[in-house]
């Protein structure tokens, strides 16, 4: 795709020599817009493969979701955990077994009214509902289910047991981190 931009590229200034003006011009427009989408196609299949060698474990953790009762108040969860921790989605428990997840959008999506009588039991996103990955898994797969299922975190099981969330936002900052963000 790169090749054949600078080709039209190529061909576009030439025919601006020759007098062709709008041909020309047009030429160099459509070499620069396939230059632009090969390069951006490049730089995804190259992110493809670093997900591809990374496990999940790697990234997860990074963030500790606390663990939050089920019978917890919005207003509650707001006030003691939202404000003071600044994290973007909480597990829910019911007898300390997690049960299901809430995300900030979930709360925004509560009217302010509501929040002193709403618990985390009645907001959650029930753990059953979601796909889940292993700490073996890649972080490709992990990208693909959150993609596919248009959801910004993934619960991470090991041995059956819950491990944790891993987020979008986890994902980035071990790129970021590694020096793998291209």
């Amino acid at each position: 795709g790169q090749i054949i931009a600078y080709i039209l590229i190529g061909l576009g200034f030439f025919r601006v020599l020759r007098g062709d003006l709008f041909g020309g011009l047009w030429s160099v427009a459509i070499g620069f817009f396939l230059h632009n989408a090969a390069t951006t196609e490049r730089r995804n299949l190259l992110q493809q493969n670093q997900l591809d060698s990374v496990p999940v474990s790697a990234a997860m953790g990074i963030v500790t979701e606390p663990h939050i009762a089920s019978n917890i108040t919005v207003q509650a969860l707001v006030e003691n955990h939202v404000l003071s921790l600044g994290q973007g989605s909480f597990i829910i428990t019911v007898n300390r077994v997690p049960a299901g997840v809430v995300t900030l959008p979930a709360i925004a999506d509560t009217p302010r009214e509501r929040w002193p009588t709403t618990t985390c039991g009645d907001l959650m996103t029930p753990i059953t509902a979601l796909p889940r990955v292993a700490p073996a898994d890649t972080l490709l797969t992990a990208v693909q289910l959150m993609s596919a299922n248009d959801i910004t975190f993934l619960p991470v099981y090991a041995d059956g047991q819950m491990a944790g969330l891993l987020t979008r936002d986890e994902i980035f900052r071990y790129l970021s981190e590694s020096g793998e963000v291209t």
